[in-house]
């Protein structure tokens, strides 16, 4: 199992590892010196082979961690009192801060789990980390621990020399930096090497042994005193045996119980009850839908409805806050595909929702499948994502283009008339709905007399276009618009006298409660298919649509139905991964099993096509008292995307 060192890494791969874990081991240690023989970075090098032992360990339980970068300076206030030269101090409400920050910081990236590995043992060093670490637990931000290696439990498994406090550049320390910078075999070197081996074992127990309990004492001017003893040296230094043994235990042994067992148990012991239950630290959700353009009210009222259902959990889900990061998805599919990267690698959301143009979606499918990142999509239809461009990080809480057109043909055929011509805006979406309706309609047996393209994303002057429709003077016309579009079509068809003359049919977005008003008596008896309705009479659908009145002020619309329950996809698929979304894998498998009775009706998600089964309803714009609405003229029961084109 490979380690994973962050400074090693490009940003791409902490992405893409964050997705994997969200375990952060913190090397922790000061830049001091530690007698004549060990650098400066001594307890620098002990914390990050503490973390190599955890992680392999850890790792061996399937846990995998993220190694950070090291602290390498230390609150030292024992240097502040005796000078030793070459020591690096920093004030404890520093370190504090510095802990704090850094906890801040790996969350926002994805590793809310976080363990300290500090070898520099001075208290007021360990008070300081804790008290970070102490912050960040309690603001949420993080569930951090600080296993202490000074700890009776911990001290316990090591020599003498450590439970007695002796322990600063000697055995302990010593050994600890050999396994890290020696190959670790036992192999008879040259009797130079042997005997600096050797020689440091022994400085450094005298060291530790002698030196530091008197160290104040021996100073002079400013300077550390030096002393003399007359301890013998070691002798044979090309025995093996002598080289490799530590105050009675074997070099090996030693290594094994204060590298492995102290180092790596205390860490990995503490962060497998860290890693217990999740702590509330905010789950990033990236939402791109348009705000501005014309879908910006598409955009507006997805939101709305998401946000609705998001309140009414309060705000959470799996036991995490939902944080909500929106960006302008506008019609441009470049600059949208630029946004969805910067939701993903600079924000790092845990998944994306959102989407209103089938363009878009397209344009940004390649990015969310090469990078195994999840999109719910909440709007956009385009039929080539549930069929051969199918991929597992693409699932979909609306519609395909082929749904809602579908049943209209054979219904148009039999009761509407024989010749048709279908009025369409020259993109991706329009193009699926009038496959889907020119199939159903002709298998019936009826004639698609030609198929109009009008520009996009702005139509510009429909007068030519409502012309050449008037001039064909056909049984019937099947559009599809939506948005801006849709209000200029049908106020076109108004004022160019074909409401009432021409049976308008289309999908339901073309009179969708978000453009009805503004198209007035032009709309008046167009009939169109979709899979809701303000007017449909159930329970699930007057609790909600009451309620978004209130919340809005305004009258539902399909849009709002799929953000509402889009935000229940998203609250059901946390709450049965327990809020952990850092393994993308985990949420794939918890999406199809959601299902419920919503506005719409009945609510799954189709395994096969990763999109909505949902009932279609045939509508016609009909005046009540308080304006004009959809109302139901038929419900053409459930239909599901055949997943390939035979179909239209």
């Amino acid at each position: 199992m490979p380690l994973y060192f962050l400074a090693d890494m490009t940003w791409v791969e902490v992405a893409a590892l964050a997705r994997q874990t969200n375990v952060a081991l913190v090397p922790t240690g000061a830049t001091e010196a530690h007698g004549p023989h060990l650098p400066l970075s001594t307890d620098v090098i002990i914390a990050l082979g503490a973390c190599r032992r955890a992680a392999e360990r850890l790792a061996a339980e399937n846990i995998l961690c993220a190694i950070t970068p090291p602290f390498s300076y230390a609150v030292t206030n024992f240097a502040r009192s005796v000078p030793f030269a070459r020591t690096i101090t920093i004030p404890a409400e520093t370190q504090s801060q510095l802990v704090y920050s850094v906890c801040e910081s790996l969350a926002a990236h994805g590793f809310n789990r976080i363990v300290f590995s500090n070898h520099h043992l001075e208290p007021a060093n360990f008070d300081a980390i804790k008290a970070g670490a102490r912050r960040a637990t309690d603001a949420g931000i993080a569930r951090v621990a600080v296993p202490d290696v000074r700890a009776p439990r911990w001290a316990s498994m090591l020599t003498e020399e450590f439970r007695a406090g002796s322990r600063h550049a000697g055995s302990y320390e010593t050994s600890l930096v050999m396994a890290d910078r020696a190959d670790g075999d036992d192999r008879d070197d040259s009797e130079g090497s042997a005997e600096c081996v050797t020689r440091s074992v022994w400085v450094c127990g005298f060291y530790s042994h002698t030196l530091i309990p008197s160290y104040a004492q021996t100073l002079k001017g400013g300077q550390p005193h030096e002393r003399k003893t007359d301890s013998p040296q070691p002798t044979n230094p090309r025995r093996r045996n002598r080289m490799n043994t530590l105050n009675g235990l074997t070099r090996r042994e030693f290594l094994k119980i204060a590298g492995l067992t102290a180092a790596g148990a205390t860490i990995g012991g503490s962060l497998l009850s860290a890693c217990a239950p999740a702590p509330a630290v905010p789950l990033k959700v990236g939402v791109l839908l348009p705000y501005t353009d014309i879908y910006a009210v598409l955009g507006e009222s997805i939101t709305a409805g998401m946000e609705m259902y998001f309140d009414e959990v309060g705000g959470t889900a799996g036991g995490r806050k939902i944080q909500l990061i929106k960006e302008d998805e506008g019609t441009a599919v470049d600059a949208a595909a630029q946004k969805a990267r910067k939701l993903v690698e600079q924000d790092e959301v845990a998944f994306v929702t959102g989407i209103v143009s089938s363009g878009v979606l397209a344009g940004v499918r390649d990015y969310f499948h090469n990078n195994k990142k999840l999109l719910i999509c909440s709007n956009a239809g385009a039929n080539s994502i549930s069929r051969a461009a199918k991929t597992p990080y693409i699932w979909r809480t609306s519609f395909t283009n082929w749904q809602p057109n579908w049943p209209m043909g054979a219904w148009a055929f039999k009761n509407v008339g024989k010749k048709a011509i279908i009025s369409v805006p020259d993109y991706g979406a329009g193009a699926d709905m009038a496959s889907a309706f020119k199939n159903s309609f002709e298998a019936a047996g009826g004639q698609v007399v030609s198929l109009q393209k009008t520009p996009f994303p702005n139509m510009g002057d429909p007068a030519p276009f409502i012309t050449e429709l008037k001039n064909a003077n056909p049984d019937l016309v099947y559009a599809f618009y939506s948005g801006g579009a849709a209000v200029t079509f049908v106020k076109a068809w108004g004022s160019f006298g074909l409401a009432g003359k021409i049976p308008l049919l289309g999908a339901g977005f073309m009179t969708e409660e978000d453009v009805l008003p503004a198209q007035g008596d032009a709309a008046l008896g167009a009939k169109t298919g979709l899979h809701w309705s303000l007017m449909l009479d159930t329970a699930e659908n007057n609790k909600f649509k009451d309620a978004y009145k209130k919340k809005t002020g305004k009258d539902a619309n399909v849009f709002a139905v799929t953000g509402y329950d889009t935000g229940r996809v998203i609250v059901e698929m946390l709450n049965k991964v327990q809020g952990d979304a850092s393994k993308v894998d985990k949420l794939i498998e918890a999406i199809p099993s959601v299902s419920f009775t919503g506005p719409r009706g009945p609510f799954t998600l189709d395994a096969k096509t990763q999109n909505p089964k949902q009932k279609v309803y045939l509508r016609e714009v009909a005046k009540y008292p308080d304006g004009l609405h959809n109302k139901v003229l038929q419900d053409f029961g459930e239909v599901v995307d055949p997943g390939d084109n035979s179909k239209g």
